[in-house]
């Protein structure tokens, strides 16, 4: 990565890091914006994209982490107490696997502090939700020094490591390694524009995709509950499962606006029959309604975040595909005060 783009990431970030905010067991993190995690993959020396295994020193106090490789931190004077953030993403189908391979913190020092955190926070809330996470929140913040094991990993593709060190001695290095989800859930969108497939996998759970810019929002595929659309045109009706669409200024879908609520089916679907599983031979691919065809469906968001949830009770097997695209507008559209 070049120092111009490494200045560029910095600028953007700290647009957005106005305060810290305390979560439970202490965790601090910071408000940061997304960044392309193409942008990530970049030689130091050429700027270039490289296969090689990365390594670099770590900024205080925001940085991105979107490459596999080592990275490391030596406390400095100036930054001493200083509550800095790391943010790790990997790919969509990935998981986010850290392993501290040196860690020299003094953690009989209370003001010594190092976290992991299963998500992503910036100012208010966390993703994924609340609702939508396996774990409590406090499950999800993890103090290093307490833990025999120096190895973390996500239950997505995006995760933390916050660090308060006011020794000017101390220092760590870790591993950052994606690994292969089989049945991804949420997601933090890795690019600013592109497609992805939510599904339940047949369970009860609700499934987010997080996109940290206004876009466009395509809907192309979907198969989300046992509604028939006919001519209702995706609307839904007193489900159990469907399919919203949020926009927002935070990472908090609580305080999101709900732009749109659809289910049915639409475009070329697997109609499950039998027990419900998708290998089932019995399924069979059959064409969407021609009232219900996707172009007809298609929904700006012109907030920070832009989020499509995947609601889901264990009654139907769902799964939505959709394109997004970026839009090219100066600043969010959303009222300030969801900042």
């Amino acid at each position: 990565m070049t120092s111009q783009y490494c200045q560029s990431i910095f600028v953007v970030v700290m647009m957005f890091c106005s305060h810290t905010l305390g979560i439970e067991e202490q965790a601090t993190h910071l408000r940061g914006d997304h960044v392309d995690i193409s942008m990530l993959r970049r030689n130091v020396d050429d700027g270039h994209p490289t296969d090689d295994f990365y390594s670099r020193d770590l900024a205080c106090r925001v940085d991105m982490v979107g490459l596999e490789g080592t990275y490391y931190y030596t406390a400095r004077p100036e930054n001493a107490g200083t509550v800095c953030a790391t943010y790790l993403l990997a790919e969509s189908n990935d998981l986010v696997e850290i392993e501290f391979t040196e860690f020299d913190v003094d953690c009989s020092d209370p003001e010594n502090e190092v976290q992991f955190f299963d998500g992503w926070t910036m100012g208010y809330g966390s993703f994924p939700g609340v609702d939508d996470h396996p774990l409590t929140i406090a499950e999800r913040v993890v103090n290093v020094c307490s833990q025999r094991s120096r190895v973390f990993r996500s239950h997505q593709n995006g995760a933390m490591i916050t660090f308060k060190l006011t020794d000017a001695a101390a220092s760590f290095a870790f591993t950052f390694r994606p690994i292969h989800n089989p049945e991804p859930c949420n997601v933090i969108a890795p690019e600013p524009s592109g497609a992805h497939t939510l599904r339940n996998y047949g369970n009860e759970r609700n499934c987010s995709f997080s996109i940290i810019y206004p876009v466009t929002i395509h809907i192309w595929e979907m198969a989300v509950g046992g509604y028939d659309n006919g001519d209702a045109r995706l609307r839904c009706h007193m489900g159990l499962d469907y399919v919203e669409l949020l926009e927002g200024n935070s990472l908090d879908m609580s305080a999101m606006t709900t732009e749109g609520s659809i289910c049915g089916h639409v475009g070329n679907i697997v109609r499950q029959n039998g027990d419900g599983d998708s290998l089932n031979r019995n399924n069979h691919i059959v064409p969407g309604e021609s009232s219900c065809q996707s172009d007809a469906f298609s929904v700006p968001l012109m907030c920070h975040n832009s989020v499509i949830r995947l609601v889901s009770s264990s009654q139907y097997v769902n799964e939505v595909s959709f394109r997004f695209n970026r839009l090219n507008i100066a600043r969010s559209e959303c009222p300030e005060t969801d900042l």
